[in-house]
């Protein structure tokens, strides 16, 4: 929808300018009025006013420097910390740049995390009679593998998982249909975030024609109605980058993020907490094992991370141990497509970082209780 911006001119000088003027009957005015007792009643009337407001007293005008001033009044929410504790403003210097937004970031930023909390998935095993959580750990394993051999965006990835965990939500589904919800699922999120998607022959032929290309079909109109039609929806992506944009990570800890968010797309995790979390979470643990630039030492989670992900690091204690348990049992795990996909020098072979397994703040958080 088109914001239309109002004219600075009133409605009326603007019909006066562009009008056609056209000849008009002019009326006589009344005798009664122009009269010369009428005209100087008019002019006596208007004397004594002027004389009235010459003997008023001018009105005091408080010194400007003692006015005091109340930030969260004068603030929008969320910068009144950033004002007191001086954070620095991470998009001053891209009003430059039209693709950065920086004039609306903030405000988009607070559109997600309350669309976010609207298009969350839960915990919807106990509604499928068939479905368990390892099959769905299997369908997304499997999934990631197809998801690279295609070549495909990440936000395609994890809006797949999406739109399965969604599906499952409201419908109850076969076991031996869900591989045809998952690779439907693909499709759909490949033609909203690709510009060139995979064709349904091609997921008729990686599926060992398990389905036909009419099954795929129908099964993603199923999926687009059942969803109501939305697939815009924040994704951990999108708040990674704003986390990483805003601690000036390096590359290195960007993608050992990414790796931990994608780590956690099989498990039941991904459903139990929301995506700014997992982001803020993931960038966190990486921001307390991986030393930055030349530093011996890791910097952590400082003011400025917490200010834009509005997450503390004792809020993200509980997800951070989540990964630390992924992270310690993927060796173990039959699911190693997450790991084998990090492990190339592509992605900077993160999963091999030996931070993941032999930092001490990873040892604390599996031994510890809280």
């Amino acid at each position: 929808m088109e914001n239309v911006i109002p004219s600075s001119q009133p409605q009326h000088q603007k019909q006066q300018v562009t009008a056609k003027v056209m000849p008009t009957k002019v009326s006589r005015i009344p005798q009664s009025v122009t009269s010369r007792p009428a005209l100087l009643n008019l002019t006596q009337v208007s004397l004594r006013q002027k004389t009235e407001r010459d003997t008023q007293k001018p009105m005091k005008i408080p010194r400007l420097d003692v006015i005091p001033i109340n930030l969260e009044q004068t603030c929008p929410a969320g910068q009144v910390t950033a004002l007191r504790e001086k954070i620095p403003d991470i998009d001053k210097d891209d009003s430059d740049n039209p693709l950065l937004n920086s004039e609306y970031v903030k405000s988009t930023y607070e559109y997600l995390y309350k669309l976010e909390s609207r298009v969350r998935t839960n915990d919807y095993f106990e509604n499928q009679s068939e479905i368990k959580p390892k099959m769905r750990s299997i369908l997304i394993d499997w999934l990631v593998q197809v998801h690279h051999r295609f070549k495909l965006y990440q936000e395609t990835l994890f809006l797949t998982v999406w739109i399965i965990d969604r599906y499952l939500m409201f419908k109850q589904v076969k076991k031996n249909k869900l591989q045809l919800v998952g690779v439907s699922a693909m499709l759909l999120a490949a033609k909203y975030e690709e510009i060139y998607t995979p064709e349904v022959r091609d997921f008729v032929y990686i599926t060992d024609s398990a389905y036909t290309g009419e099954e795929i079909r129908d099964m993603e109109k199923d999926l687009f109605f059942t969803l109501d039609y939305c697939l815009g929806i924040p994704l951990c992506l999108h708040f990674l980058r704003r986390y990483s944009k805003a601690g000036e990570v390096t590359p290195e800890m960007h993608v050992m993020s990414k790796f931990l968010m994608e780590l956690a797309q099989p498990q039941i995790m991904s459903l139990v907490f929301p995506s700014s979390e997992l982001a803020a979470g993931a960038l966190c643990l990486t921001a307390n094992i991986l030393p930055r630039d030349n530093k011996k030492e890791p910097t952590g989670w400082n003011k400025t991370l917490q200010h834009y992900s509005g997450y503390s690091q004792d809020q993200l204690i509980p997800v951070m141990k989540g990964f630390a348990q992924l992270v310690n049992g993927m060796c173990k795990s039959g699911q190693q497509a997450v790991y084998a996909k990090y492990s190339s020098n592509k992605f900077m072979e993160v999963a091999k970082n030996s931070h993941l397994t032999l930092s001490p703040f990873i040892q604390q958080l599996l031994t510890s209780n809280s």
